[in-house]
């Protein structure tokens, strides 16, 4: 038999159309059918719903008066433990005096996945060391420090 044998050509075809035509679920009972239909409308609302519950209310980082490298495990726990539910972030600084480049390191990349993954990052109250920080760094128009102030 040639490749090009109609007969081949013939039987490729009804072998097509009979997969494309198979219904995969017809070995369930017309219940069982209705039943996996129920249960993905309720995945599809239950999907929905947990969407619109993300949280409206600031997760609060509040930052002490120094944050250094030593700090930085403590607070790479505490910005892992922020959940998916919410959606702003507020980082309270007006009491940092101290910051050192490690840690503000870990504060900015932290930012920056944040906004990335559509989250709202306000610093609020940014310190005059932590701008000072962030200025000395070049990185004030990359984190949006200057209008972040409430």
């Amino acid at each position: 038999m040639s490749e090009n044998d109609p007969q081949n050509d013939e039987q490729a075809g009804n072998s097509q159309q009979n997969l494309i035509g198979v219904d995969p679920l017809a070995w369930l009972s017309d219940e069982e059918k209705q039943s996996l239909q129920n249960e993905s409308e309720v995945s599809e609302e239950n999907a929905s719903s947990s969407e619109s519950n993300q949280s409206e209310t600031p997760y609060t980082i509040k930052l002490n008066s120094t944050l250094t490298i030593r700090d930085a495990s403590e607070l790479m726990e505490e910005l892992n433990q922020i959940d998916d539910m919410h959606n702003k972030i507020l980082i309270e600084s007006e009491e940092l005096e101290r910051v050192d480049t490690a840690a503000l390191q870990l504060l900015l990349g932290f930012y920056l996945f944040a906004k990335d993954a559509g989250k709202k990052v306000i610093w609020n109250k940014p310190s005059e060391a932590l701008c000072h920080a962030v200025d000395i760094l070049g990185l004030k128009e990359v984190v949006d420090i200057n209008s972040a102030s409430v």
